[in-house]
């Protein structure tokens, strides 16, 4: 197994893939399909719209104002959906996640996507740019350790599925992600909460474009995870058969 999307791995190669990374990426998507069988647990997850709240501390406070101001509508949703998916998947796996760090994680996961970190050809992951930002907005409110923390979760976002070994929150930002961008465990989150979440932060063009910005990351970094992820293994045409677009 390689260390693909840490930041022993980030700071080595800048976000380029070796073969075998490439060939552990390839490997995780049988996690995603084995993910969308799951049943629905028994008795069904008792989680609200309200009792997901993230905190309302001043990182949070200005996380939400950061990610307000930079992301379009489209993308903006996007996060905030990941995290209450991945507040929901926390409760259904019984984890206990530092609350303030998940919510930054999820709501910036997608940060390098804005012009607020822009990937380069020096370091063309966009996930790494965005991790960074993300890090040092969150080491000004707490420290170092907790920095790390968030900037490792976003960085590791990419590879699609992360262990729940690596820690509670790289796991819950990848599968928060995942459920947003293709589906897996929706089939296991009551209807009504994920209604009230689509309410508050609707869908909208979201796959086209998501859609669109993996095609233009495919075809600038090609030698990146997203890169890998759309020339090679097609996720975008997971991300457009979402359920919830249907």
């Amino acid at each position: 197994m390689t260390d693909v999307g840490t930041l022993d791995w980030a700071k080595r190669t800048g976000g380029v893939l070796t073969d075998a990374d490439r060939e552990e990426l390839n490997g995780r998507l049988s996690a995603v399909f084995e993910a969308a069988a799951l049943p629905a647990p028994e008795p069904p997850l008792d989680a609200s719209f309200e009792s997901l709240a993230p905190p309302d501390s001043e990182l949070c406070i200005e996380t939400t104002a950061l990610w307000s101001l930079v992301a379009p509508d489209w993308l903006a949703a996007h996060g905030h959906r990941t995290y209450y998916f991945a507040r929901a998947l926390a409760e259904l796996d019984s984890l206990s996640p530092d609350p303030e760090l998940l919510y930054v994680a999820c709501l910036l996961h997608d940060l390098g996507l804005t012009k607020h970190a822009v990937p380069s050809d020096d370091v063309p992951c966009f996930a790494l740019n965005g991790a960074r930002e993300a890090g040092i907005l969150t080491g000004i409110h707490r420290d170092s350790a907790a920095a790390d923390i968030v900037n490792e979760a976003i960085a590791m976002h990419l590879n699609v599925v992360v262990p729940i070994e690596a820690g509670e929150i790289h796991y819950l930002v990848a599968a928060g992600t995942l459920i947003d961008v293709a589906g897996p465990r929706l089939q296991q989150l009551p209807n009504d909460l994920i209604a009230a979440i689509l309410v508050e932060h609707p869908r909208g063009a979201f796959a086209e474009k998501i859609g669109e910005t993996m095609d233009k990351c495919g075809a600038r970094y090609p030698e990146t995870r997203c890169g890998y992820l759309k020339n090679d293994l097609g996720i975008v045409s997971l991300v457009g058969e979402h359920p919830l677009d249907f």
